[in-house]
Order: structure tokens, then C-alpha cells, then sequence
């Protein structure tokens, strides 16, 4: 660091004027920490800010780490957000199941998928459940025609192979 630095980094640390610093740091021999002292023993230190204080590094890292709290708490928050609308979603919209033209229930999006996190539960039953004539349809203020017409095919295959396999079995008698 040359002298002019020095002498910069004096006035900032001991808040006095240019020619304060300067003197202080020639009479100290340009040691900044010696400068400091020499100032505050002749009480022209106007705020008691030392080189060795890291009080002020300190406020300057707590405030980096609050920004970064900051941070992730908007990240958390939009995860939240997120979370509310599809649960939202999720509660307003239905799985209807029929038989035979007949209306059995529905049931809110939410819970199935809790159902199909229980997989090797939920996945035979809907499999049965085909087989044995059951319907699907979702219903809902979000739900659009694409997911009913792929629950459709997949009912179709069903019935299909429910038909197919009872031929056969009629052919075996």
C-alpha cells in the first residue's frame, strides 16, 4: 500500500482530515496501527474506529448472510406457493367413477394422487376395477379433454381384453 492509500485508509478508519492523517503517519513512520494510537493520544480521533476492530467486517458479513437468508426464503416461499396452487388444484377437480351408466363416486385429485403414491395398492384395484366394468372420468374447472380421451383408450383396452379373454374361455368349453 503507498503512502497516499495509507493515508486514505487513516481518514477513514480515524475520521480526520488529510493533513491529520499524513502527519500522524510520518511521525509514526507510515504505521498505520501506530498512526491510530498516536491520534487518539492527542484526542483528535473524532470516532473511536480502530484498524483491529472487525466490528464493522462483522456487520458487513451479517449482512451479507441476511441477503442470503433473504434468498432462500423467497425461494421457500415460491416452493410454498406452488404447492398451495396444485393442492388447490388438486381439491377442486375429481376422479368420477361409474359402472354401468351409474355414478359409484369421486374422488378429489389430491387424494389420488396419495393413492398412487400407495402404489402397489391403488395400481391392481384400478386394474381390477376395469375389469370389472368400472369407468373413469376427470371432472373439474382444470381438467381438459386430452386426459379424459387417454382414460377412455385405456377403459376401451380393457373391455377389449376382458371380451377377448372370454371368448376364449368360451371356445375352452
Amino acid at each position: 500500500m503507498d503512502n497516499f492509500e495509507m493515508t486514505e485508509k487513516l481518514r477513514e478508519k480515524a475520521d480526520v482530515s488529510y493533513e491529520e492523517a499524513k502527519a500522524a503517519l510520518e511521525a509514526s513512520d507510515w504505521d498505520l496501527l501506530d498512526a491510530i494510537l498516536l491520534l487518539e493520544s492527542k484526542g483528535k480521533v473524532k470516532k473511536h474506529k480502530h484498524i483491529y476492530d472487525n466490528k464493522e467486517e462483522t456487520e458487513q458479513e451479517n449482512k451479507i448472510n441476511h441477503e442470503e437468508r433473504a434468498g432462500v426464503n423467497i425461494s421457500l416461499q415460491s416452493i410454498i406457493d406452488f404447492l398451495a396452487k396444485l393442492i388447490n388444484k388438486g381439491s377442486r377437480n375429481y376422479l368420477e367413477v361409474s359402472r354401468n351408466g351409474k355414478k359409484l363416486f369421486s374422488l378429489p385429485i389430491i387424494l389420488l394422487v396419495i393413492f398412487i403414491l400407495l402404489f402397489a395398492i391403488s395400481i391392481p384395484l384400478f386394474i381390477i376395477s376395469l375389469f370389472l366394468g368400472c369407468r373413469y372420468r376427470f371432472v373439474g374447472e382444470d381438467i381438459g379433454s386430452k386426459a379424459n380421451s387417454v382414460m377412455d383408450k385405456v377403459q376401451d383396452t380393457a373391455e377389449n381384453i376382458k371380451e377377448t379373454v372370454k371368448e376364449k374361455m368360451d371356445e375352452n368349453k
